[in-house]
């Protein structure tokens, strides 16, 4: 629940879930340019503790 809370705590993190299955959290993430989400991964969700690996992926932008 740490982990959930220091997420929700990012200002570009929209949604943030704890799921059943391959992968422990959900994050929805949302910004103005791909540079800000890189950076929000990389250097804030990243450097949470207890947070071990990601996966990121993005959508299609024409499918909005």
């Amino acid at each position: 629940m740490e982990v959930l809370k220091e997420l929700l705590d990012i200002n570009i993190v929209k949604e943030a879930k704890g799921t059943f299955g391959y992968y422990d959290i959900l994050v929805k993430i949302e910004a103005e340019t791909s540079d800000a989400i890189t950076e929000a991964i990389t250097k804030k969700i990243r450097s949470i503790p207890n947070v071990t690996t990601t996966t990121t992926l993005s959508i299609v932008p024409e499918q909005d």
